[in-house]
């Protein structure tokens, strides 16, 4: 099957990943739920979600020692999480 994918950008030492668009998948914010790893910038990251056309579900939280998270649907209405150990307060 000759479907349009998208790589994401990494190195040898670090996770990869890949976005595919198939006729067979429906976006979904009921399924799976991928985490990316948000790194310092997570509060910004997630004011910017409707900027791009999505809407942010749940705030960025603590999980304890886990660190911190923040849920959205992106603009085709998949639902993704974004991860940090390093939360930094937002510049004003």
């Amino acid at each position: 099957m000759n479907e349009p994918t998208m790589y994401f950008p990494f190195d040898c030492d670090a996770a990869g990943g890949s976005v595919i668009l198939s006729k067979h998948r429906q976006p979904s914010e009921h399924g799976t739920v991928v985490y990316l790893n948000a790194g310092e910038d997570i509060v910004r990251i997630v004011g910017r979600v409707s900027v791009f056309g999505g809407t942010v579900l749940r705030d960025v939280h603590s999980i304890g020692p886990g660190g911190y998270v923040a849920l959205f649907l992106d603009s085709e209405g998949n639902r993704v999480g974004l991860h940090t150990n390093d939360l930094q307060p937002l510049d004003v």
